[in-house]
């Protein structure tokens, strides 16, 4: 019955006939990560936990190098601005 109301709902959504509960989930999971969610909001939509999360999903990550490489770099102007100013 289940899996007869997930092939029903797919038609009636216009996904591709044998898109499954579980590819819903990873789509989902894929699109909050790529927006930038955090691997806890993230665990907690999907109703696991955030080491799941990374184990699996951690590869779909788009860009954390570069975005942790600006964070740093951000944080290092911003320090020596303050020095510059005092």
């Amino acid at each position: 019955m289940y899996y007869r109301a997930i092939a029903a709902a797919v038609v009636k959504a216009g996904l591709p006939v044998g898109t499954s509960s579980h590819d819903l989930r990873h789509h989902y999971v894929s699109v909050l990560l790529d927006a930038g969610e955090s691997v806890v909001t993230v665990a907690e939509r999907i109703g696991d936990t955030p080491a799941m999360v990374l184990a699996v999903y951690g590869h779909m990550m788009p860009n954390t190098e570069d975005r942790t490489r600006r964070a740093v770099d951000y944080a290092w102007t911003k320090a020596s601005r303050s020095l510059v100013t005092q």
